[in-house]
């Protein structure tokens, strides 16, 4: 019966059927409260929810469908008001990258969950010179990780600390933690400072070892010019002695 009514829930004018816009649940639980959700049993589906989220181990999908169908529940309930913002920014802080379809969620409560992940969502902007260079930037906690190529922006990181990495074949590499601020966009602008080239590597292509007996052997003719050896002199018998 209550898979029934469910169908007639979700059936509008010379529309059709409408899909349930909370795709991809694996938990039952979860899946029956979103469903109570939009047969408009809003005290059912929050219990539902509720439980699944005390009882049973949930996937990070499911566990964001239930905060955020707590929070619609609350809303619809006019009950726990305060309470929704703090169910938003959980949703927000399990998966940051989740974004609503605003064509399937009603319009007022798409908006109420919008401004509150944009209070928490920030984006980093990183701009090199040259340009073209690989960034990586990496959630130290999550070790979640994520690379673009410059100018590179990236979109729904959260507030903290990240590690950015700037490389370019030729240029040194840039290395540093920053902290992003949450609910605006930061602009990175990074220089890369260019390797100097090595004389010796390509006056000398034989190596190291090479240039070094050369410079010994250079140091030792130079020394035989400036000092040289004094001419033989042989030992030569003094004259005889005259008779007295």
């Amino acid at each position: 019966m209550k898979r029934y009514l469910l169908k007639i829930a979700l059936i509008l004018p010379c529309i059709g059927i409408v899909e349930l816009p909370a795709q991809g649940i694996s938990n039952k639980s979860v899946q029956s409260g979103v469903e109570a959700f939009y047969m408009a049993d809003f005290e059912a589906a929050k219990t539902q929810l509720q439980d699944a989220v005390i009882d049973a181990p949930l996937s990070e999908l499911d566990l964001f469908y239930a905060h955020l169908y707590i929070a619609f529940c609350n809303i619809r309930l006019n009950r726990d008001l305060e309470a929704v913002r703090l169910l938003f920014t959980r949703a927000v802080k399990i998966r940051p990258h989740m974004e609503l379809d605003p064509t399937k969620i009603p319009p007022d409560l798409y908006d109420r969950f919008i401004a509150v992940r944009e209070e928490i969502i920030t984006s980093l902007v990183v701009i090199t010179e040259p340009e073209d260079a690989s960034v990586v930037v990496v959630e130290p906690e999550t070790e979640a990780i994520s690379s673009k190529t410059s100018p590179a922006i990236f979109h729904n990181l959260l507030e903290g600390s990240y590690q950015v990495l700037v490389s370019k074949e030729g240029f040194h590499t840039w290395a540093r933690s920053i902290e992003v601020d949450p609910g605006k966009v930061d602009t990175l602008t990074i220089t890369l400072l260019q390797k100097q080239k090595s004389f010796f590597a390509k006056a000398w292509p034989y190596g190291a070892g090479a240039v070094a007996a050369g410079v010994v052997v250079y140091a030792i003719t130079l020394s035989n010019k400036s000092e040289p050896n004094p001419p033989f002199k042989p030992d030569l018998p003094g004259p005889p002695n005259r008779p007295d």
